[in-house]
C-alpha cells in the first residue's frame, strides 16, 4: 500500500476503494468509504477535494468522524 498523503500527525492511504487514515500519535486507524446515490465509490475524490481546499489534517479530522458509521 502506498502512502498518498503524509503529515506529521497523519498518514493516508487509499486501497481497494477504502481510505485508510492512520494517526501517528495514537497508532489508531480509521477506514472510510463513501458512495454516491448510484453506488459509485467517491471516497478518493471527496478526500482529495477536501485536502486541497482545507488541508490534509483538517480533511483527516472530518473523515475520521465518518469512519465506521453507516452511510
Amino acid at each position: 500500500m502506498q502512502t498518498l498523503w503524509q503529515t506529521s500527525t497523519h498518514e493516508v492511504d487509499y486501497h481497494a476503494g477504502y481510505l485508510v487514515i492512520a494517526e501517528n500519535e495514537t497508532q489508531r486507524n480509521y477506514v472510510v468509504q463513501l458512495k454516491d446515490n448510484n453506488g459509485r465509490n467517491v471516497t478518493r475524490k471527496q478526500f482529495t477535494d477536501a485536502a486541497s481546499t482545507h488541508g490534509i489534517d483538517r480533511a483527516c479530522s472530518t473523515f475520521k468522524k465518518l469512519a465506521g458509521k453507516v452511510q
